[in-house]
């Protein structure tokens, strides 16, 4: 933070125990930040976690919502370690920075006060490590069969939760927003994945920022000596170790390793959230397990990618800054490792729990062929609403025959099984669909709650190019993409038609269910219509 001089300096949390048993207060003696919390300073919206008698542990599900609470408050502190961060690079008024660093100390001290409250094998849990060996403190880390592997796998699922949250409810927010402001397609689904990748590009730079002032308010003078930038403004410059420390900190190098820690963050979250909320890519056809697999390979190829880079990043800012003397490859491919087993478990959920949900791009042909025939955008939207069916059980008609009358054509209301679509018994048309009017939206939401119904045999919607598609769709739905525009089906017989060859008005009509095709209606003078 700015101290009374108008410096800039860094700041400084003092680190954890592995599994403390008493308070251990913050040491006193200078550093970085040049300013101690008071004893009664507390977070704005946090009351301070009294430190407790170790206890028994509550469980493991006690574990994993400790890990959960851990977490979602360090997302908390990185949040303000990187506005402090922004706010210096900004030229702030140094009493807003202040306050800043305020805040974050009194969370870091919360946090800190929380993790020493909770029983000492708890704390194990929460400090503990596939790879074991000792932490940049120099404490022991426990692995998984030290603290017992159901304690170390809640308290690893439990830490996970604040990301999944993360990729869930900021793109959320923006996309209604984005609704709200009239905006539809590929502008909701930008903003979704914009502010995603903003709050995940916040989180990982605000992490490395404070690891890194951490680090190298820790590094010895001596050692930091080593470094010759750092040398030169203690020698050649009479700096203090303080203000040289200070001066390294808020280096345009460090703030361009910051700048690059954000796009990872921004550009892996993004691609994470997608997964979390729409399901794994190419996973439409699957099964639950293939669905489950594949959104695995996803996640793990995301986050470890997340991890890894950041890790390389974080060491070469070290490097830089003189903290860390050379690049530790091992402690990089712990980082892959640790990501791509998180991610692996975030994409397997999505995969399986978003199956068949995620949009895809069927195969089109160079050009779309010439319309053989012109229909009126108010003649056409007229009869999409004239064709649609209405279903009863009692008068089921089968595929190629007559309807009993033009004017309520009824079906039976079971579902036909997925299996291909073929026309229909009246002469092919080779007419490729037109462009329509607009529908009301409402109508398109109704054929899609109907598509929904299992007591409604409707299983395919078809949006016209440039309406949006609505969301909340039923579980299974099949979204295909092509020019013309967007079939909604939970028919994989239905969305194979669709994908391939001429979008007509024949292969619509036999999709769609109508009695016949719009064209052919139209040239007949005389269409059969049917109350929607």
């Amino acid at each position: 933070m700015l101290d009374d001089t108008g410096e800039i300096r860094s700041d400084y949390t003092p680190p954890r125990q592995a599994i403390p048993t008493t308070v251990v207060q913050a040491p006193q003696a200078p550093t970085l930040s040049g300013w101690q919390p008071a004893d009664d300073a507390q977070p704005i919206t946090l009351s301070p976690a009294t430190p407790a008698q170790p206890k028994s542990s509550s469980g493991l599900w006690g574990d994993a919502g400790a890990a959960a609470w851990q977490s979602t408050m360090q997302m908390g502190s990185n949040a303000l370690s990187l506005a402090s961060f922004t706010a210096r690079h900004l030229g702030a008024d140094p009493s807003t920075v202040s306050y800043i660093e305020q805040q974050r100390h009194a969370l870091d001290g919360h946090i800190q006060n929380y993790v020493q409250s909770l029983p000492a094998d708890r704390q194990a849990a929460l400090h503990s490590s596939i790879w074991g060996g000792t932490d940049a403190d120099g404490q022991k880390t426990p692995t998984p069969g030290e603290v017992g592997y159901g304690q170390w796998a809640a308290a690893s699922l439990g830490s996970l939760l604040p990301d999944v949250a993360l990729a869930i409810l900021p793109g959320g927010v923006a996309g209604r927003l984005a609704t709200r402001l009239g905006m539809e397609g590929i502008g909701v689904a930008a903003a979704r994945a914009g502010a995603t990748g903003v709050a995940f590009g916040v989180d990982q730079a605000g992490g490395a920022y404070k690891a890194l002032v951490d680090t190298v308010d820790q590094t010895p003078d001596k050692e930091m000596m080593q470094n010759p930038t750092y040398a030169h403004l203690r020698q050649d410059q009479g700096l203090t170790e303080w203000q040289a420390k200070s001066k390294l900190v808020g280096s345009p190098q460090v703030a361009a390793s910051m700048g690059a820690q954000f796009l990872v963050g921004a550009v892996t979250g993004a691609g994470t959230g997608s997964l979390v909320t729409n399901g794994a890519v190419g996973a439409a056809e699957r099964g639950l397990l293939g669905r489950a697999a594949v959104g695995a390979g996803e996640g793990a190829a995301t986050m470890g990618l997340q991890g890894a880079a950041g890790d390389y990043l974080s060491q070469l800012a070290n490097e830089q800054a003189g903290s860390k003397q050379e690049y530790d490859p091992t402690q990089t491919a712990h980082a892959l490792v640790s990501g791509a087993l998180g991610g692996a478990l975030m994409g397997a959920a999505g995969g399986a729990v978003h199956g068949g949900g995620t949009p895809e791009s069927a195969a089109e042909p160079a050009e779309e062929p010439p319309s053989s025939s012109q229909v009126s955008p108010d003649t056409s939207a007229a009869l999409n609403t004239a064709l649609r069916l209405t279903y009863d059980a009692k008068t089921p008609v089968q595929p190629g025959q007559s309807p009993p009358n033009p004017v309520s054509v009824k079906y039976a209301s079971a579902r036909a099984p997925d299996t291909e679509v073929t026309p229909q018994a009246a002469p092919p048309t080779t007419t490729v669909v037109q462009p329509t009017v607009p529908e009301p939206r409402s109508d398109i939401q109704a054929q899609v709650a109907a598509m929904g119904d299992p007591n409604n045999p409707k299983d395919a919607v078809f949006i016209p190019k440039g309406q949006p598609v609505p969301g909340n769709l039923p579980p299974g739905t099949k979204v295909m993409v092509r020019k013309a525009g967007t079939l909604l089906t939970t028919n994989a017989g239905k969305a194979a038609a669709f994908r391939t060859g001429d979008i007509t008005e024949q292969k619509m009509a036999d999709l769609l269910g109508y009695v016949e095709p719009k064209d052919q209606a139209v040239a007949s003078g005389n269409p059969q219509v049917v109350q929607a």
